[in-house]
Formats: structure tokens, sequence, C-alpha cells
């Protein structure tokens, strides 16, 4: 059998040459590489404390561990209260409008 049309593939090298090269390592990369650090350490050097007030002894990722901890702990002693639900508003709600 012979065909008329002879048809080309068209090969999609939009994400080999174009995404993985420009837009992924480019901005991906740099941009939240630079701005990661920048908000890291931003309470560290630019902000001034009075010394009445807590302030973060080493740097800000020591104070974001322990909010983290807080956090677990709060939800850890919340959940014999309000259930397993880790949704602790619709739960809060739940109980005001049933306790009464």
């Amino acid at each position: 059998m012979s065909y008329q049309y002879y048809y080309y593939y068209y090969y999609y090298y939009f994400y080999y040459y174009y995404f993985y090269y420009y837009y992924y390592y480019y901005y991906y990369y740099y941009y939240y590489y630079y701005y990661y650090y920048y908000y890291y350490f931003y309470y560290y050097y630019y902000h001034h404390h009075n010394h009445h007030h807590y302030y973060y002894y080493y740097n800000y990722y020591y104070y974001l561990v322990h909010q983290y901890l807080l956090s677990m702990e709060t939800i850890m002693r919340t959940l014999p209260e309000y259930g397993s639900n880790p949704r602790l508003a619709d739960n809060i709600l739940y109980t005001t409008a049933t306790m009464n």
C-alpha cells in the first residue's frame, strides 16, 4: 500500500528545553534560595529589641521550633477535649452550639 501523505510526528520538547533549564532552575532555585534566607534571618538582623522583651537568642530557626512544639502541645492537650479531629475551630463551634 502506498500513502499519499507522509506525516511527521512533532516532538514536544518544551519541558526539556525550557521548563527544566529556565523556569525550574533559574526561578525555583535562585528565587526561593535567596528569599528563604532573607526571611530566615530577618528578625535576627533587622529588628531592634527592648531588653525587657523576649528575643531570639540564636536565630529565627529556634523560635520556629519553639512555636511548632507549643502548637503540637496545644493540639495534643485539646485532643481529649475536642476529639481527634485536628480542625479545632469546627469542633469548638460544635461544642459551643451544643452546650446551650
